[in-house]
Formats: structure tokens, C-alpha cells, sequence
């Protein structure tokens, strides 16, 4: 059976740069995704506050 060599797989100093930089940033709009839900919450909420709500009578 014949075989071939083994594939090498070869980071350079580059590489890893460039994947800590996209993990960073992916991080980074994961918080930002996160606080503009929880600023969506805080708003929806304090306007639920403000508007009474009026029941119709029966």
C-alpha cells in the first residue's frame, strides 16, 4: 500500500497575529451586540413604566 508523507501544517508569527486580532475583534462585537440589548431592555422597560396601562371597563 502505498503511502504519502505526512501532512505539516507551519503558523508563522503572522498567523498568529491575525487570529488573535479576529478573536479580539469577534469578542469585541459580541459585548457591543450585548450592550445594545441590554440599553433595548433598560429603554422597552422604562417606557413600560411611563404609559399606564388603561383596562376598558365590562
Amino acid at each position: 500500500m502505498l503511502r504519502r508523507a505526512p501532512t505539516t501544517i507551519s503558523l508563522t508569527a503572522n498567523d498568529i497575529e491575525q487570529y488573535d486580532a479576529n478573536r479580539k475583534r469577534k469578542l469585541w462585537e459580541a459585548q457591543q451586540q450585548q450592550e445594545q440589548q441590554q440599553q433595548q431592555q433598560a429603554s422597552s422597560n422604562a417606557a413600560k413604566e411611563k404609559i399606564p396601562s388603561r383596562g376598558r371597563p365590562l
